[in-house]
């Protein structure tokens, strides 16, 4: 079995902790500290949300961009219906985060995905598909 770590710089790491546990995520206490937060998504996918002087532990000379101007990736994540995607989309918005439809050019029937940004604009795609 894989799992995805993903690693997001934050500007306020306990604030960014209540905006994922908002979404769904279970913080792992074991893996966290006033510079990190572990925020489980399933048994495959965790989110590192981490403080910016934490994360240039990891990255080098390389420079954090500002991720409401500027983006490196987008990881998507498959849900088990539309409308999971859409709750948690909707959960986005109330928290401070953002939310929006991308098209995908397939019918909705067989596709549908949205863009989640949280409170600093880092990205998280969510798709579902008909399989």
């Amino acid at each position: 079995m894989s799992i995805i770590f993903v690693s997001v710089p934050v500007a306020d790491v306990a604030l960014s902790t209540t905006f994922y546990e908002r979404l769904g995520f279970v913080k792992n206490d074991d893996f966290s500290n006033e510079t990190v937060s572990s925020m489980v998504w399933d048994e495959n996918l965790t989110v590192m949300v981490q403080s910016h002087d934490h994360l240039k532990n990891f990255i080098g000379a390389k420079t954090i961009v500002d991720p409401k101007t500027s983006v490196t990736n987008v990881i998507a994540v498959g849900l088990d219906s539309k409308d999971e995607v859409i709750e948690v989309g909707r959960r986005a918005l109330e928290n401070g985060g953002n939310s929006f439809r991308t098209d995908e050019n397939m019918p909705v029937e067989f596709m549908y995905s949205v863009i989640i940004e949280d409170i600093d604009g880092n990205p998280l795609k969510l798709v579902w598909m008909a399989v």
